[in-house]
This record gives structure tokens, sequence and C-alpha cells, in this order.
């Protein structure tokens, strides 16, 4: 019986690798304002070499670490910039952690547990590995920050405080907004353990916390603290905007945990979470009232970071949104998938092929769906390629200038599409906004729910042209390119400084 098991779960974790690589397969990746900012930011990386910020955490002067930026570069490199193979290495990615976290699990566990384990996440994660930002980063160091943490407690050895401490630290890296609080857990948790045992020289683990944290710290000597200052505002509680009641916030909380949190399940079924909650609830229980304390301790270790995390995510004033939430997921899914052994195995069973159906049926109508994305919609990369490849088509001479519209104002995605463009055409010059004799307007469509945020008054305010162009280029999802020939004195006509941003918000 457990051979059949364990061929089903391996056919369920080829299809989720198919379901999650089919766009990267028809050379497309989800190319959204973070991702298209990242690859901007990989563009600045390759130039500079070195950098010791990563992507702008939130609007008063907080910053994510670099480390995703570094840990995408060699595919960014090699690919020449091309996000679908980064796309790729995003997948390679995925199923080197997977591998991971079965040898983990199966020593945490038992190898049952690690085939339930890596089939779920992977059919979870599916929906994600075409689109990759920061907070992913994060995700995948989860079952190995948990691992490490169980593991010093067990055996008290210096070297898993060490990397323990060192992985609390990457996903400082990678996400703020989970990883400070996870480090002040694991904190709070090895000061207990160290002062209870005497283990007392492993205070000097902490030191590790100078490798990943030393870009914070050379940024802020840098930039007269900003950062420091800016984390200082946020929780002194001077800035009020987008800030909540506590009351709010408990809700928003306790919902996001037994509901969102979870990850079981996508989208309009995510309401499903809270079934798997209450099993949840009762199959921790259950196993903690046994007597194997050994059996117990993932479960406690589960309990202290899972609920301790939203306890201090309670000192952010707003609400939890989905990057804040999505690193966590794979905590639920591990234990849940540990409980087969200790709860009613029909249950057990009923459950898990339930979150296998929705998920599948979610991941078959996604793929269905992508023939409607792919190439056509306005996040997608291989459509925002095309748009940058008409721009340089159509430029006659060799150097040619451009300006981008998006509602947005950054628009980061058309941005980063007619720089590559710039690899593709190498006998041609984009110059972004500034006006050349050929020049031309690129025109994002404002959301069908958000009709107000149109390009009205853009071309004759900001960019400053006052003529009609020589040809237009409309696209059926509502994008536009407009070719102009400038006479010399159009071309002297000041544009809004403003427009000369690039990414200078990060």
């Amino acid at each position: 019986m457990k051979k059949v098991i364990k061929i089903g779960l391996i056919l369920l974790t080829f299809a989720s690798i198919l379901l999650g690589s089919w766009y990267i397969l028809k050379g497309d990746i989800i190319f959204h304002t973070d991702i298209a900012r990242d690859f901007l930011l990989l563009n600045e990386l390759s130039i500079k070499k070195t950098v010791l910020v990563g992507p702008r955490a939130d609007w008063k002067g907080l910053f994510h670490g670099p480390l995703w930026l570094y840990f995408n570069l060699p595919a960014y490199i090699i690919g020449k910039g091309n996000p679908v193979i980064v796309g790729w290495f995003w997948v390679i990615a995925t199923l080197t952690f997977s591998s991971i976290y079965f040898l983990i699990v199966k020593k945490l566990f038992d190898s049952i547990t690690a085939y339930l384990y890596v089939a779920l996440f992977l059919l979870i994660i599916a929906p994600f590995m075409n689109q990759f930002y920061n907070p992913i980063g994060t995700l995948l160091m989860m079952p190995l920050f948990f691992y490490t943490a169980i593991q010093y407690h067990k055996t008290r050895k210096i070297l898993y405080i060490l990397l323990h401490l060192l992985i609390a630290g990457l996903t400082i890296q990678f996400q703020l907004a989970v990883g400070i609080p996870l480090l002040i857990l694991s904190t709070a948790f090895l000061l207990y353990d160290i002062l209870k045992n005497k283990k007392f020289n492993h205070f000097f683990g902490f030191l590790i916390l100078i490798l990943p944290l030393s870009t914070f710290i050379l940024f802020d000597i840098r930039h007269n603290f900003l950062q420091l200052n800016g984390i200082v505002s946020h929780f002194s509680g001077k800035e009020k905007f987008f800030s909540f009641d506590m009351l709010t916030k408990m809700s928003n909380r306790v919902e996001t945990a037994i509901k969102d949190g979870l990850g079981f399940f996508p989208g309009g079924f995510s309401v499903f979470n809270v079934i798997i909650n209450y099993f949840l609830v009762l199959g921790i229980f259950k196993t903690l009232s046994r007597k194997n304390k050994e059996a117990k301790v993932p479960y406690y270790f589960f309990l202290y970071y899972y609920i301790g995390f939203y306890l201090i995510s309670l000192i952010h004033h707003g609400l939890l949104l989905i990057h804040y939430i999505l690193p966590l997921i794979s905590l639920p899914l591990l234990v849940f998938s540990s409980l087969y052994k200790y709860s009613n195995k029909k249950l057990f069973a009923v459950l898990y092929i339930f979150i296998v159906v929705l998920n599948l049926y979610t991941g078959i109508k996604l793929l269905k769906g992508s023939s409607q994305f792919i190439g056509k919609n306005k996040g997608s990369w291989k459509f925002l390629r095309n748009v940058a490849e008409n721009v340089y088509k159509n430029a006659d001479g060799k150097d040619f200038g451009v300006y981008i519209y998006a509602p947005d104002v950054y628009a980061y995605a058309p941005k980063y599409a007619v720089l590559y463009g710039q690899t593709l055409f190498p006998n041609k010059k984009m110059h972004y906004s500034k006006k050349m004799k050929e020049t031309f307007l690129v025109y994002e469509p404002p959301p069908p729910d958000k009709p107000w945020f149109n390009d009205i008054g853009w071309k004759t305010g900001q960019v400053r042209i006052d003529t009609n162009p020589i040809k237009v280029i409309n696209f059926p999802n509502g994008y536009r390119i407009e070719k102009y020939v400038l006479t010399d004195d159009q071309i002297k006509i000041p544009s809004d400084s403003l427009l000369d941003d690039w990414i200078s918000q990060r």
C-alpha cells in the first residue's frame, strides 16, 4: 500500500512541476510590477556589481536586502537579461529546495511524510513558479529555518545555532516583514535554551548575524541611518498613514491565521482553509497529549513560530498582505502532512485528496486560461517583449527616444521591456525619456475598474509634444505605441523632469 501511495505522490509531483512550468515552457512569465522592478535592479546590479539594498520595503525609507538580486544574478547574466531563462532558474531552484526538504522532513518525521509534504508543497507553489519575487526567498528558507531550530533544541550543538541564525538573517534579507519577527522569536527561544542549559559559549553564535545583516549596517552608515530612522518612525506610531486600530488588526490576524495564512486552498476556495485549521488544531492537540516527548517537539515549535509571528505582527500598523503570509505557508503544509500518523487515516486521506483535487482544478483552469494570457495580457512578458520589438522595428534611425505612460507612474514592466530590446537590436540605441528626431510614446492602458487612471494630458502636459504621430500601433489589450518625427524646435522644448526617473524608488 505504501508503494502505491508513493507512486501516486510522485505522479502528483510531476503534474505539479508541469503546471508550475507551463508558462515558461511557452516562453512567458507573469511580469507584474514587483517582478519587473527586480529585473531593472538586476540590470543595475549587473553593471554596478555591488549594491547594499534590494527593493523598497515601504514608503518610509525601508529596503529589503540585496540577496534576492544576487540569488537571481547568475541566471540573469547567463540568460543575457531574458526573463524566461530566469524563470527556468526559478523552476530549478524550486526542485532543488524541494529535494532538500524531502531529506530534512524524512529525518524529522519519516519518508511517507516527506513524500506527502513535497508533493503538496509543489502543488501549492505551482501557480507562483512563473512569478517569483523576493518573499519567495523566505518561503524557500522556511523548512530549513524550522529544521535547524528543532535540531539545536534537540542536540544543543553550536553548529545548529550558527546555521539557524544565519538562515534567520537570510530571511530578513529576502523579506523584512517576515524575517524580523522570526528573528525576534528565535532570539527569545535561543536565549532561553542557552541559559537553561548553561551553554554560555553559544552566545557567540549570535555574531554570525553580522554576515547577513552587514549590508543593512553598511547602507545605514552611508545614508545617515535612513532605515533605522524608518523603523523608529514606524513603530513609534508617528506615521498614521495606512494605520488601523488594534481591534481591526487583531481581527485581521486571526482571520488570516486560520484562513489565507494556511495556504492550502487558492483564491475562491480559501474558505476551506478553516476546515484544515480545525483538523490541525485537533491533530496537534492529540499529538501533544501523547507520551513520546520527542514526537511533540516539531508541533511545539510550529505553534511557537506560527502563532508568535501573528502576535508580533501586531506591531505593524497595517493589514497583512499576501507577501507577508506567503513565506509561512510551508509550515502548516509540513505539520498537516505529518499528522497522517497521529490522526484518523481515512479522514486524513479524504482531506489530502480534497486539497489535491481543488488545487489541481485551479491549476488546470489556469492552464486552460493561459492561451488568453500568454502573449496577450499586459502582464505577460511575451506581450511586453512584442511591444518593445515593435518600437525598435519601427525606428528607422540608429538612435531614438522613448517615453512610457503607465497608470502606476513607475512603468517598471514596459521600461524593462524596452531596455531588454537593446539586446535584440544591438545596432539601435534607445534613449529613455529623451526627445530625439524619432520619438516613441508607449501607453499602458488603465485598469478596467479604474478608467480615470488614463493618459489624458500626459503627452502635452508632461512629455510636451503637441504634434500628431506619424504612426500609431494599437494592441487588442489597449496598449498603444505612437511614433513621432520631431523638428529641432520641438526637441528643444524640455519634458517634465519627473519623467526622467528610472528606478530611483527601487
